[in-house]
């Protein structure tokens, strides 16, 4: 297995649903479904919660410490990606995988898979290169050095926002290995918790279709 630590982005500050990341999703909060499943992939030593230095962010930092023990990296609010790079020089390893904490029914096995898909060559395993697989369910492993060889100052708004849009917009320059669902449609099925209405139909989802809620690395394909 390659050299690497899963990194989960968080922020209290969201517009469409304050305090998302702590919000109560059938009885635990949020944060608490994401940071479970990543450990499946990994123990928590190998995860790092990456926040920004705002005081909103005080009581995250203090739950994920408190309730799960594990890291957490605070940084600029609204460059994250250098919020990562400096996460980075704090927590090194060879390669880090990005997973946005609106996520609760992130598949573990797909982390798992996508990780064992990286190749020597390779500059970024992703599986939104060609979005097919539902929102929610978004996986990304990047090489650190190649990462960290980018100077944030050079990177506009977008891409200080979007920690690998620049990655998307230069395919010319590095070598990012696709994983797509091979042509299996879910049916514009959303997995995500970005708005009130995303959370009300998780709880749905929870309650009435768990069977929805796993299984997508058996529809992974990787590119060659």
């Amino acid at each position: 297995m390659i050299d690497y630590r899963i990194l989960v982005q968080a922020r209290m500050s969201s517009s469409r649903l304050p305090g998302k990341a702590l919000t109560d999703l059938a009885g635990r909060p949020l944060i608490d479904h994401v940071l479970s499943r990543v450990c499946e992939v990994a123990g928590p030593a190998l995860v790092v919660l990456v926040t920004s230095n705002d005081a909103s962010d005080n009581i995250l930092e203090e739950h994920v410490i408190g309730q799960h023990g594990i890291a957490v990296f605070r940084g600029a609010l609204e460059n994250v990606f250098l919020r990562y790079q400096d996460c980075l020089r704090h927590f090194p390893c060879e390669w880090f995988v990005r997973i946005c904490a609106d996520s609760p029914f992130i598949d573990p096995d797909l982390i798992a898979l996508m990780l064992r898909a990286v190749g020597d060559g390779d500059h970024l395993v992703s599986n939104v290169v060609e979005r097919s697989f539902p929102p929610g369910q978004s996986v990304e492993v990047i090489r650190t050095e190649v990462f960290q060889a980018l100077s944030s100052d050079l990177l506009d708004s977008y891409e200080r926002e979007h920690v690998t849009g620049h990655f998307y917009r230069h395919p010319d320059r590095y070598r990012i290995r696709s994983v797509t669902t091979g042509g299996a449609s879910f049916g514009g099925r959303r997995l995500v918790v970005d708005t009130p209405d995303d959370l009300r139909a998780a709880e749905l989802m929870i309650r009435e279709s768990p069977d929805l809620l796993r299984g997508y690395a058996a529809q992974a394909v990787v590119a060659a």
